[in-house]
């Protein structure tokens, strides 16, 4: 009999240990000695968020062109005020200089030529870069 009373108290107390608190009453308003001062919440940032830049080069044809061939090379960048573009060959010869953010101009390409666009703006600068490599 005792191992029973034993056995009863321990599943009472872990019974009572499990069951949940009642919820709390509902909260008094607060007196003018007690609430706080808060100061407003800022307005969000409505401002629009920065445009950030890019750059794309490609060329026409894509693909079955030899050196000596010339390709339309083209580029369009965005967010951005100034380009330059930057133009070199296998043999060491190349070119570069200004040009619009957007553009088209004929290349004559070697075995391998490699094009880099570097742009710069206010939010940031960008670089695109294409390899042509000529079908030998």
């Amino acid at each position: 009999m005792p191992l029973l009373l034993a056995l009863l108290l321990t599943a009472a107390t872990l019974l009572g240990a499990c069951q949940r608190p009642a919820p709390p009453g509902p909260v008094p308003p607060p007196t003018p000695d007690t609430e706080t001062t808060r100061s407003p919440a800022a307005p969000p940032d409505t401002a629009p968020s920065s445009p950030t830049p890019t750059s794309e080069l490609r060329a026409t044809p894509t693909q079955g062109f030899r050196a000596g061939d010339i390709l339309r090379l083209c580029w369009s960048a965005t967010a951005v005020e100034t380009c330059t573009l930057s133009i070199l060959h296998a043999s060491g010869e190349g070119d570069f200089g200004p040009v619009n953010p957007q553009g088209c101009e004929p290349v004559r390409v070697e075995s391998t030529t490699l094009t880099e666009l570097f742009c710069q703006g206010p939010h940031g600068d960008t670089h695109a870069l294409l390899e042509l490599r000529a079908t030998p």
